[in-house]
């Protein structure tokens, strides 16, 4: 969902804000997180501006998600688990940041121009069938909408202009809103949907599909389900046979990546356990810099040489000193501080260096508080990393170390791996999980995966009493499933 903000004299040095992350649900491995929290952190906001007893200091956490992040395009939602401290500043006194919808999302990226323009575009990550995000989003395009003298949302699943103004026309305002809250819970009414009709100043809903385009991409998922469960028996009885010439010919090396990898795609295997690995490989990635995963290898030390249980008690007493030394005012400006962490306003990094402030105005000395302030330069360490630019480089890194291990492995256990990667496309494939660059690998290997059932029986390597599906249903799903790829691929391109 993209939302289009037009004023020129408020928006004209930004060009676009990416926001996402407020309506995901489940955020992956992070110990802070459990349901409900956007609702909860609202709370929490509220209950903050009221306190007036002791201040607010982030727990400490026993790990900043270093050894559980995952990929992007993965088995499930990244969430922002790596902020960019500085990712605002350039927004400073300006009025988008009373505009971004902050109390309900979360900022994940920030682009800025290199001349002025007159517009922001703001990009929200949904998340369908669920309540709390369509009304995390419902709330943003209220706020938005009502910070702007005109507010376009572009929207999949539909294409051209709404009709929500025929709705808006209803006199009756709060059972307008009782009716449209009502079809929102029975996810007959998108969060964009119930905002847009429910808020005060009227947003422009556009849907930017191309209907054909639409249509023909839903018959190809339709089609692919017939033939889903053919082929992931398919793909799991090759996969018996790959693993077994696997243990075959593959060199000890190979075979330790390759457990790793399965691991880490499986989330048996944890992120920083792969990446050192890689690192250890030797590789260079040609023409890329590896910035990101040096400062993750750092912050992973870090993480190991912390005593967390140490450092939560030593926050605790830090508190409560604070709350004794510092005066009425200091104390309202340290909570405020404290809001604006909890909202996602400011990050770890920025808050911890306003603490120490703090600290001085108190007459307090961090270096009572070693184990804390050993966690404070790390998680300050850990805002630094490029949540996108790092998974980036582990790509790079892990091509480079795979090219390594081939190059001193023989003929067969090349061979071998060539079928095992053809495999993990398919996987991927009946997952609906293909990155861009993996389907352009899939494009370029199809020759090769068609012909893998082929290529195992001729080679006689498949175990004895292994039965494989019927090439009519391998034919069909693969042709059903490209058609998929294909049309989602020309969606993207639109």
């Amino acid at each position: 969902m993209s939302v289009f903000l037009t004023d020129k004299s408020s928006f004209k040095r930004i060009v676009a804000v990416l926001i996402t992350g407020a309506f995901l649900f489940t955020t992956i491995g992070q110990p802070w997180a459990e349901a409900g929290f956007w609702e909860q952190r609202k709370m929490a906001r509220a209950n903050l501006m009221g306190a007036q007893d002791l201040p607010y200091i982030p727990p400490v956490q026993s790990t900043t998600n270093l050894s559980s992040l995952e990929r992007a395009h993965g088995r499930a939602p990244l969430q922002d688990l790596i902020k960019k401290e500085p990712l605002l500043k350039p927004l400073k006194g300006s009025p988008i940041l009373q505009a971004l919808p902050l109390s309900y999302t979360t900022v994940r990226d920030a682009y800025f121009p290199s001349k002025n323009i007159s517009q922001i575009i703001v990009h929200i990550q949904d998340v369908h069938d669920n309540q709390q995000a369509q009304l995390n989003i419902a709330e943003s395009i209220k706020q938005l909408s009502a910070s702007t003298s005109r507010l376009l949302v572009g929207l999949e699943g539909a294409e051209g202009p709404f009709l929500t103004p025929a709705y808006r026309s209803f006199p009756d305002k709060v059972v307008l809103d009782q009716v449209s809250k009502a079809f929102l819970d029975k996810n007959l009414l998108t969060g964009a949907e119930y905002g847009a009709i429910t808020a005060k100043t009227a947003p422009e809903l556009w849907g930017v599909e191309t209907g054909t385009l639409y249509v023909k991409h839903v018959k190809a998922l339709k089609d692919s389900f017939k033939y889903e469960a053919a082929m992931k028996q398919q793909v799991a009885d090759m996969q018996v046979q790959v693993n077994v010439l696997k243990d075959k010919v593959y060199p000890p090396a190979l075979k330790e990546w390759d457990k790793l990898f399965t691991g880490y795609n499986t989330g048996k295997t944890k992120l920083g356990t792969y990446v050192k690995f890689l690192s250890n490989v030797g590789a260079t990635p040609r023409g890329r810099s590896s910035a990101n995963i040096r400062k993750f290898l750092r912050a992973l030390n870090e993480e190991s040489n912390i005593n967390f249980t140490r450092a939560e008690s030593e926050r605790k007493r830090l508190i409560e000193v604070l709350a004794s030394n510092l005066n009425k005012n200091q104390l309202k400006d340290l909570m405020n501080r404290s809001v604006a962490f909890r909202v996602g306003q400011i990050g770890y990094k920025q808050f911890y260096q306003g603490l120490k402030g703090f600290a001085r105005k108190a007459k307090v000395s961090l270096n009572n508080y070693p184990e804390f302030t050993r966690y404070i330069k790390y998680v300050s360490l850990v805002e630094q990393i490029d949540r996108k630019t790092i998974l980036e480089e582990i790509e790079a890194l892990e091509k480079a170390a795979v090219n390594q291990l081939l190059a001193k492995s023989n003929k067969k256990a090349k061979q071998v791996y060539h079928m095992s990667r053809s495999l993990f496309l398919m996987n991927k494939v009946i997952k609906h999980q293909l990155t861009d660059a993996e389907w352009m690998e899939y494009i370029n290997r199809r020759e090769a995966i068609h012909g893998l059932k082929e290529a195992l029986r001729n080679g006689n390597w498949h175990p004895t009493g292994t039965k494989l599906g019927g090439r009519a249903d391998e034919i069909g799903s693969l042709r059903s499933r490209n058609s998929l790829l294909k049309t989602s691929h020309e969606s993207q391109q639109e």
